[in-house]
């Protein structure tokens, strides 16, 4: 499933974006190439988090990730208010955000055990930077 590009950031309106922002000099990372590493609920079908993996790294990284060797961007997300919760079979990793109206986002999350399609209200972003082993 493709969602049609809205024109607008798939973080836009989430909180602590800042961080994120910083770490690419105020460029948007987008979601091409990214895949999700972990997906789980809470108080079904409240809330949801998710670990994303984005398909790109800064071009100009934190000196410590440099020393460390950090090649991945890992992107923890926060979804409430989940309506519209499917979960199928997997495919290829992929990952979709869209901006929908009202605060709500349209998800689409592949992997290879699973392919998880939701909207929800994504309300917090956090991000860490790590070696990917290989």
């Amino acid at each position: 499933m493709s969602l049609e590009d809205s024109g607008q950031w798939w973080a836009t309106g989430a909180a602590y974006t800042r961080g994120l922002l910083e770490v690419f000099k105020g460029h948007e990372p987008s979601l091409k190439g990214a895949c999700y590493t972990r997906f789980f609920f809470d108080l079904f079908p409240y809330a949801a988090y998710a670990d994303i993996d984005l398909g790109e790294f800064p071009e100009e990284p934190h000196p410590r990730w440099v020393r460390e060797g950090y090649d991945t961007i890992n992107v923890g997300m926060r979804f409430v208010e989940c309506r519209d919760v499917v979960i199928t079979g997997g495919g290829d990793s992929h990952v979709e955000i869209r901006p929908i109206g009202n605060g709500r986002v349209a998800v689409v999350l592949e992997g290879a055990m699973a392919t998880i399609r939701m909207t929800a209200e994504l309300r917090v972003l956090n991000h860490r930077a790590y070696k990917k082993e290989q």
